[in-house]
């Protein structure tokens, strides 16, 4: 009788840990992860500038900027 080795099973819980391997990725779950993350930063980002625009624009003479 001859015997087949077995084809490892690949898991995600398995994959390699760091930033390269998040970075260097093919899995569709990770990338739609890294796009999440992307999106909410620069959501977070624009947010917080609109409003350090608005405050700037609280008085006449600005508060945080000036010339």
């Amino acid at each position: 009788m001859n015997s087949v080795p077995a084809i490892p099973e690949y898991n995600y819980l398995h994959y390699p840990k760091g930033l390269k391997s998040w970075l260097l990725t093919r899995d569709h779950k990770r990338i739609g992860v890294m796009y999440f993350v992307a999106i909410m930063t620069f959501f977070v980002a624009g947010g917080l500038l609109a409003i350090a625009m608005r405050t700037e624009l609280l008085s006449p003479h600005g508060l945080m900027m000036s010339s």
